[in-house]
């Protein structure tokens, strides 16, 4: 991977670290709140299947994102990424704070898809347990872009696969 390929990676997964997981929400609890008002739901359990798309969506814009920039992703990677996504959305929807544990083994289980060497899943279940650690414990800002800015960086680490 070229040095300006590696640099448009980190910057784009430091901003799909930041933005993605909010943003993801909010359009996974407009989705479910359309659905439940188009079916004339009553409230139980839309909050939760607004945290399972949630899940999905970011987890495929995640995919999408890393097939846009890798050369060597494949398809089923999207795939990979969504599953992983929609795994921590349904840990948040059983209990929030599942979600700290399922990060990790969801960014493992979706890398290990993605790429065989040994290095790229660890990649990702640390940058996941990072996201999920700024995310969902109250650190102040600086400290959440920090957790941000280092899941970054060892995504990076992991694409450069020799």
């Amino acid at each position: 991977m070229t040095r300006a390929r590696l640099f448009f990676w980190t910057a784009a997964m430091v901003i799909a670290a930041a933005v993605v997981p909010r943003g993801a929400e909010i359009l996974g609890m407009h989705l479910a709140g359309t659905a439940w008002n188009a079916l004339r739901l009553t409230a139980p359990f839309l909050s939760q299947a607004g945290e399972v798309l949630a899940g999905f969506i970011g987890g495929a814009l995640i995919g999408l994102l890393q097939w846009a920039i890798l050369r060597r992703a494949k398809g089923g990677w999207i795939g990979a990424a969504t599953l992983a996504g929609g795994g921590i959305g349904i840990a948040r929807a059983i209990w929030t704070p599942l979600a700290l544990l399922a990060a990790p083994v969801a960014g493992a289980l979706a890398g290990f898809t993605q790429e065989r060497s040994p290095r790229w899943p660890r990649a990702q279940s640390f940058a996941c347990a990072w996201v999920a650690l700024a995310l969902l414990v109250p650190f102040p800002e600086w400290v959440r872009a920090l957790f941000l800015l280092g899941a970054a960086l060892i995504t990076a680490y992991g694409v450069q696969i020799p």
